[in-house]
């Protein structure tokens, strides 16, 4: 196929925003609709007062509008909206509107009760929630939709037309919502595209092969593309290196396949990024550093220590509970992998019968699994056979944060099967992580793959707000019972 006579006309988009700017402008619609929702409770409060909205009344409590407006945005970040995978994913979740109001209220209530009775009565709090939850729905199916306009668009072009190429037109075609718009793919010439040669009617998505490497400057300009992504598992080529050099100078963006993938998805993408260990785990990760491992692990012992003292009072009554269903001990002690391979026991309340592994063989637990106890299996819908680990927490072991630990009879065979895998152990493992709230349980060899991707993922982004926002979704995932 001639590739020169492949010829694409698209618009300069100037107002293509990318993923972080259209971030931006949802969370400043957040804040001002929140604003709009705290302003017009203080006018329902005022008219219930005086029978009338009187604007000198509310001026003198004007500055609740700026503190509601905050305890609502902080609601949403906590609830994980803000995440780039959630925000393209799910931009109007009812159930994180829901969980909004329920944090702005929960935040508001030591605030009540400290303050003065007549400064901002409890119902006003409740119909400023009611009113953002309405308004912001509202506001984000606007922003969705402004986002799908043809003119935010981001045009893009994909080098590489090997598998990591063809993977990722395919997520962009699978999410429109993210506002990208592939136009063609570049031929880099190395050796591991092997569908270079295919023909324009056999090629996926119905993307031409618009050009090769060389062309790529000429190539932007012709199809009006704003970014370029760089979909190969080869070191980069001179040739390759110069023309996305000009294209950035042009002020084109170029991002890595791997990049997209991640921010997209919340996964680091182990099938794209052939031996470059340092794409999928960089140095000097956050994870190295003295002052955020340091604060990490006071906000462990302080959580640990209250999830002891709310767990002990209710233990008499699960011990008693266990032992009635099904003779053996209460608790259960096994054998899982630390940080940097350290092999430690780990604690939990029995929810499977003492037979469960009787040919001293281990077992993946599964769905429906008929080992599983009448009161094990009501612990493990609510995840309360977990709530000893905070033992192993307090001692160091663990974090409240982190990747599941596995045993080390697993980690053995997931080691030889899946690339990486060690790196799992550049972080204490914990009771909740970001796997677990996107994947959860494994079963399967493949389903530790996907939770690999999940791990190292949290790994390379990990933060004492990334830990808070998943301690957050990890309780709505014990609330919902979706525990097995």
């Amino acid at each position: 196929m001639n590739t020169a006579a492949v010829k694409l006309e698209a618009p300069h988009r100037t107002w293509a925003l990318n993923l972080r700017e259209r971030r931006w402008v949802a969370a400043l619609g957040d804040v001002l609709v929140a604003g709009l929702a705290a302003t017009g409770a203080l006018a329902l409060w005022s008219w219930a007062d005086h029978g009338s909205i009187t604007l000198t009344w509310m001026v003198e409590r004007s500055l609740w509008v700026p503190m509601l407006a905050a305890m609502w945005t902080a609601g949403l970040w906590l609830s994980g909206t803000y995440a780039l995978p959630s925000l393209y994913r799910t931009p109007s979740s009812g159930r994180t509107l829901l969980t909004a109001a329920a944090l702005t209220v929960g935040a508001y209530l030591p605030i009540y009760f400290a303050a003065p009775r007549t400064a901002l009565p409890r119902l006003v709090v409740l119909e400023m929630a009611g009113l953002a939850v309405v308004l912001t729905a509202g506001w984000r199916r606007l922003w969705a939709r402004w986002m799908g306009h043809a003119g935010m668009i981001r045009p893009v072009l994909i080098v590489g037309t090997g598998e990591a190429g063809l993977a990722v037109a395919a997520l962009l075609q699978e999410r429109p919502q993210a506002g990208y718009r592939a136009v063609g793919f570049v031929d880099d010439g190395l050796p591991g595209d092997a569908h270079a040669s295919s023909p324009l009617e056999e090629r996926p998505n119905s993307l031409p092969l618009v050009g090769r490497i060389r062309e790529l400057p000429d190539l932007v300009a012709r199809t009006g593309a704003v970014e370029v992504v760089v979909a190969t598992r080869e070191t980069p080529t001179p040739e390759l290196a110069d023309g996305l050099t000009q294209c950035h100078a042009w002020g084109v963006a170029v991002t890595s396949a791997a990049e997209l993938y991640e921010n997209l998805t919340g996964r680091v993408p182990l099938d794209w990024v052939g031996d470059d260990w340092l794409t999928v785990l960089p140095l000097n990760h956050r994870g190295t550093g003295v002052l955020y491992r340091s604060a990490k692990r006071l906000m462990d012992i302080a959580g640990a220590t209250l999830g002891l003292l709310l767990f002990l009072p209710f233990l008499p009554l699960m011990a008693l509970a266990i032992r009635l269903d099904s003779p053996g001990p209460v608790f259960y002690r096994q054998k899982r992998v630390g940080r940097g391979g350290r092999v430690f026991t780990i604690w939990k309340l029995r929810t499977m019968r003492p037979d469960a592994e009787a040919e001293d063989h281990p077992v993946w637990a599964r769905v429906d699994d008929p080992r599983v106890t009448r009161v094990g299996r009501w612990l493990r819908k609510f995840r309360i056979d977990e709530f000893p680990q905070f033992w192993n927490v307090l001692k160091g072991d663990m974090s409240a944060v982190g990747p599941r630990p596995e045993r080390p009879e697993f980690e053995q065979e997931l080691a030889r099967h899946i690339p990486f895998y060690p790196l799992r152990h550049a972080v204490k493992p914990g009771m909740a992580g970001w796997a677990m709230i996107h994947h959860d349980y494994v079963d399967s060899l493949e389903d530790a793959r996907t939770r690999l991707e999940y791990d190292l993922y949290y790994i390379k982004h990990q933060s004492l707000w990334l830990d808070v926002q998943i301690i957050v979704q990890a309780v709505l995932e014990l609330l919902a019972r979706k525990g097995r």
